[in-house]
C-alpha cells in the first residue's frame, strides 16, 4: 500500500506506473493552458485518490514560474506552500526549484527551495534534500545562506532560507565574458582585487564549515551568490559530508560538479575532505580571473584525463593582468597533490588577505625539486626510472637529477620576470645537465650491479652528488630568489650527508644554509618563510647532535629552532606553522627540552584551523601523550587515524603507549604489532619512527630486535 508523504517503493511498482501516467497527462494539460480538475482524477482512481490529491496540486505548483500577478483568480493552494506565497522562480537545479516567496505571517521575503515531484518518488533524492536543509541549518555564518524552516505541504517537500537579492558567480562570469566590467564590483575597477576579496569571503565560510566537520563537496560558481552590496554567500549543501559520515551517496556515485572537483575526488582514491573544497574554490577563483575553466574539455572522458594528468595553465598566460602573487595563491589551492595545497581554508583566506594588504604571501611557486618529482611521475621510462632509483638507493639524494630534462623543456618559462632571470635559468640548466651527466655515467658501469656497490663507489657517488648541489649555491647573489634557492641546495646537501652519517660535512652545509636564511630573514622581516626554514635547519642540526651523543650542542640547536618558530608565529599563525612548532616542542629527542603543554595548545589551535588534516591531529595526540593525558591522546590519535584511512605507524605506536598507560594491555599489544608489521614491510624507516618503536617496545616489555636505520 502507498502511504502519503512517503516515497513510493519498489513494491508499489504498479501503482507508481499509474501515478506516472496520470502525472504525465495532468502536466500535458497544464502546459496547454487547461485547468484540469484534481477531483476528476481522484474519482477515476479511487484506490490512489489520497495520493493523487497530494501529487497533482504539487504539479500545479511546480509547472513553471509563478509570478505574483499570475496567482490572481487561482485557488489559494496553487500560489502557496505552507506559510509561503510563491512569487517567481529564481533558480533551478538537479536538486530542486528555488522560488522567491513571501512568508505570510511575518511579511518576510524569503527563498523557498522545493523538491521536484519526480524526486519525491526516490528515497535517495528525498534524503539528500532533507540532509541539505539540516546541514545548512546547523551553520550560522555571515557568508553562508541561513535556513529558516523545513516542511512538507500536500506531498511537496521544501525548506525556506534567506532570500539573496543577487546572482550566482556563474552568471557574473557570463557577464564578464560578454564585456560587462561592472559585473563583479562596480566600484572596484581592479578585477583581481575584487576576486581576491570574494575569495576571502568564500574561504572564511568554508573554514567555518570545516571547523564544524562539514565538507561542502560542491563548491563552484553556481553555488556562490553575490548580492548587490558585494557580499558573497555560500549555498547548496546538498552533497555535504558531516564529520565521519561519508555523506548520502549511492554506490558508484561521484558527487559534485566534475569540472571543479579535485583529482583525488574524481579518481575516488580518497574521500572528499577540506582540501577538496579548497581545490574547488581555487578552480572558481581561476575562472573568475581568466574567464576560462581550469579544464575546458567537453567530453567527459577527456575532461577526466585532463584533471587527473595535467596541471591548469598559469592564469597569467590567459590574462597577463593577473598579479603574480595572486596567481601563486590560486595555483597552490589547485595543486593536484592534496598535501601541496593550503592545509586549511583559513590559511587560504589569510594568504588572500596578505595579497590585498600588499604583504608578502606565504604561498611559493613549486621549487625545482617539486617540479622535478612531478615530471618523473609523468614520464617514467623504465631505464630512467632504474637509474633514478639506484641514485636514491646508493646516494640517498633529496632531489632527482632528472629535473634537468624538465628544465631543458621548460627553460624559456622557468623564470619569467626579467631577461636576467631567463639567463640564470639557462645557466642553471646547463649546470644541472653537467651534474646529472656526471651522476648518471657511473650507472652504466657494471661494477654497480649486484653486491659490487661497495664503500668506495658509494663515496664516489656522494662526492659527485655534492659537486652537483654546490653548482646551485650562490650565497652572495644580489637576487634574494637565487639566495633562497641556494639555501635549499645547502639543505639537500646536508640531508644527503646526513643519510650516510657524514656528520662534519652535513653540519657545514647546515651552517651555510643558516647563514643565508638568517640574512634573508633580516632583509625581509615580514616574511615568515625564511624563519620557518631556518627553524628546520636548526632542528636537523640538533637531531644530528643527538645521534652523535653531543647533548650540549643538541640543546643549543633545538633552542635556536624553537626561537625561530616563536618569531615566525606572529607573521604566520597558519595551521602549518602552528603544527611545525607544536611538533618540535612535543617530539624533541632531548626530553627535558620538551614542552608538551605548550605543544598541545599550539596543536589545538592548528586543529581548529585545519580540523580535517590527520597529521595535525597526530601532533595533538603526541603532545597529549607527552603531557600525560592518555585518554585525550587516544581521542586525538584515533581521529588522526580515521582521517588517514586507518592511520600510520606514527599513530599506532602512540596509541599502543597511551593504551598501555591506561591499563589496556590487549589494545596496546595490538596497536604495537600493527605498527611493527607496517614498519618492517616498508623498508628502512625514518629515524624518528625507529625511536618511537624503541620507546613503545621498551614500555610494553617487547624485545627490541629491529636495527636502527642506516646500519
Amino acid at each position: 500500500m502507498i502511504h502519503t508523504n512517503a516515497p513510493v517503493t519498489s513494491g508499489d511498482a504498479e501503482a507508481e506506473a499509474v501515478v506516472g501516467r496520470v502525472a504525465d497527462e495532468f502536466t500535458e494539460r497544464l502546459n496547454r493552458g487547461d485547468r484540469p480538475d484534481v477531483e476528476e482524477y481522484a474519482r477515476r482512481h479511487p484506490e490512489l485518490a489520497a495520493l493523487l490529491r497530494e501529487v497533482l496540486p504539487a504539479l500545479q505548483l511546480l509547472r513553471g514560474p509563478i509570478r505574483a500577478e499570475s496567482t490572481e483568480g487561482l485557488p489559494d493552494a496553487v500560489g502557496t506552500l505552507g506559510d509561503y506565497r510563491l512569487l517567481r522562480v529564481v533558480g533551478r537545479g538537479g536538486m530542486g526549484v528555488v522560488y522567491e516567496a513571501e512568508q505570510r505571517p511575518l511579511g518576510r521575503r524569503v527563498a523557498v527551495k522545493v523538491l521536484p515531484f519526480a524526486a519525491t518518488l526516490d528515497a535517495y533524492q528525498q534524503q539528500r534534500f532533507e540532509s541539505e536543509a539540516q546541514t545548512a541549518a546547523r551553520l550560522h555564518h555571515t557568508h553562508i545562506v541561513p535556513v529558516y524552516a523545513m516542511g512538507n505541504d500536500r506531498g511537496v517537500h521544501y525548506f525556506a532560507m534567506q532570500f539573496i537579492d543577487g546572482q550566482p558567480l556563474s552568471a557574473v562570469i557570463t557577464r564578464l565574458r560578454a564585456g560587462d566590467r561592472t559585473a563583479l564590483a562596480p566600484s572596484e575597477p581592479d578585477r583581481a582585487r575584487s576576486v581576491a576579496r570574494l575569495g576571502v569571503q568564500a574561504a572564511e565560510a568554508l573554514a567555518y564549515a570545516h571547523r564544524l566537520g562539514v565538507v561542502h563537496r560542491d563548491v563552484k560558481p553556481g553555488n556562490l551568490l553575490l548580492d548587490a552590496t558585494g557580499h558573497l554567500w555560500l549555498t547548496d549543501f546538498g552533497l555535504a559530508r558531516c564529520g565521519s559520515d561519508p555523506g548520502i551517496t549511492r554506490t558508484g556515485d561521484v558527487v559534485g560538479t566534475l569540472r571543479y572537483m579535485s583529482p583525488e575526488h574524481v579518481s575516488g582514491g580518497a574521500p572528499a575532505d577540506a582540501r577538496g573544497d579548497i581545490y574547488s574554490l581555487g578552480a572558481t577563483l581561476y575562472e573568475l580571473l581568466t574567464l576560462e575553466p581550469c579544464y575546458s574539455r567537453r567530453d567527459r572522458a577527456e575532461l577526466l584525463r585532463q584533471i587527473l594528468s595535467t596541471d591548469p595553465r598559469p592564469p597569467r598566460r590567459l590574462n597577463p593582468a593577473v598579479p603574480g602573487d595572486l596567481e601563486t595563491i590560486v595555483l597552490k589551492a589547485l595543486a593536484r597533490e592534496p598535501h601541496h595545497r593550503y592545509a586549511s581554508a583559513e590559511d587560504l583566506a589569510d594568504d588572500l588577505r596578505c595579497f590585498l594588504e600588499h604583504r608578502p604571501v606565504k604561498a611559493r611557486r613549486p621549487s625545482l625539486v617539486t617540479r622535478a618529482s612531478k615530471f618523473t611521475r609523468r614520464h617514467r621510462a623504465a631505464a630512467i626510472a632504474a637509474a633514478v632509483v639506484l641514485i636514491f638507493a646508493v646516494v640517498g639524494l633529496g632531489t632527482s637529477t632528472v629535473l634537468v630534462w624538465q628544465e631543458k623543456e621548460q627553460k624559456n618559462r622557468a623564470l619569467e620576470t626579467s631577461e636576467t632571470h631567463r639567463r640564470r635559468a639557462e645557466a642553471s640548466v646547463e649546470a644541472a645537465l653537467g651534474g646529472a651527466t656526471q651522476l648518471l655515467m657511473p650507472l652504466e658501469d657494471e661494477r654497480l650491479t649486484g653486491a659490487a656497490a661497495g664503500a668506495e663507489l658509494r663515496q664516489a657517488l656522494i662526492d659527485r652528488g655534492a659537486s652537483f648541489f654546490v653548482r646551485f649555491i650562490h650565497p652572495d647573489d644580489p637576487d634574494p630568489v637565487v639566495r633562497s634557492e641556494s639555501a635549499r641546495a645547502c639543505h639537500h646537501l646536508a640531508e644527503m650527508y646526513c643519510a650516510h652519517q657524514q656528520v662534519a660535512p652535513a653540519l657545514a652545509a647546515l651552517r651555510d644554509e643558516a647563514a643565508i636564511l638568517d640574512r634573508l630573514a633580516g632583509e625581509h622581516p615580514l616574511e615568515s618563510a625564511y624563519r620557518k626554514r631556518l627553524a628546520g635547519a636548526y632542528a636537523l642540526e640538533a637531531a644530528m647532535h643527538v645521534s652523535t651523543k653531543r647533548p650540549a650542542e643538541a640543546r643549543d640547536a633545538f633552542t635556536r629552532a624553537a626561537e625561530q618558530y616563536r618569531l615566525a608565529l606572529p607573521l604566520d599563525a597558519g595551521a602549518e606553522t602552528l603544527n611545525a612548532y607544536a611538533w618540535l616542542l612535543a617530539d624533541c629527542p632531548v626530553a627535558d627540552l620538551r614542552n608538551p603543554e605548550q605543544s598541545a595548545e599550539l596543536a589545538q589551535r592548528a586543529v581548529d584551523r585545519a580540523p580535517l588534516e590527520g597529521r595535525i591531529w597526530n601532533t595533538l595526540g603526541v603532545a597529549r601523550y607527552r603531557a600525560g593525558e592518555w585518554q585525550k591522546a587516544i581521542t586525538a590519535l584515533e581521529r588522526s587515524a580515521e582521517l588517514r584511512s586507518g592511520g600510520t605507524a606514527w599513530d599506532w605506536f602512540f596509541l599502543a603507549m597511551a593504551s598501555w598507560r591506561l591499563g589496556d594491555r590487549a589494545a596496546a599489544t595490538a596497536w604495537c604489532e600493527k605498527a611493527v608489521r607496517a614498519m618492517d614491510a616498508n623498508g628502512p624507516p625514518p629515524a624518528d619512527l625507529s625511536r618511537y618503536r624503541s620507546e613503545a617496545e621498551s614500555l610494553l616489555g617487547r624485545p627490541a630486535d629491529h636495527k636502527p636505520p642506516g646500519r
